[in-house]
């Protein structure tokens, strides 16, 4: 059986790492990292990714730009589910346009572990 992997999206080098090391650690989840939309997008082109968890904002754009350039380009990975994390608190939600997306729900900065551990749930239900 392969391994679940996820995709991480965030230009924030200590969330990545840290998302990282504990779906690695402890779940045994191989995790790809991208600070930007530009290098994301390039690694989805490459591999199918069982979840992408993505910050809101990015250098080179936000989420739904993120969303928006996987539809455009007919990504492998525009139905892989995506969580998206945010500093903002409340992030602005708008439910119907991120379900077009695959977008289950979104996390607050700093991520929890126990967030983490739904994500792997869901990865290694996929599997």
């Amino acid at each position: 059986m392969n391994m679940p992997s996820v995709l991480v999206v965030d230009d924030d080098a200590i969330a990545r790492g840290f998302i990282k090391d504990v779906l690695s650690r402890f779940y045994n989840i191989e995790v790809d990292e991208a600070s930007n939309i530009k290098t994301a997008v390039s690694l989805c082109a490459k591999k199918i990714y069982d979840m992408i968890i993505l910050d809101q904002r990015l250098p080179d754009g936000d989420a739904a730009t993120y969303c928006k350039t996987l539809q455009l380009s007919s990504s492998q990975n525009l139905r892989t589910p995506k969580y998206i994390i945010s500093g903002a608190t409340p992030l602005n939600w708008d439910e119907g346009f991120w379900k077009e997306f695959e977008v289950l729900g979104y996390m607050v900065k700093p991520v929890k572990v126990d967030n983490l551990e739904k994500i792997a749930q869901l990865c290694q239900h996929k599997k």
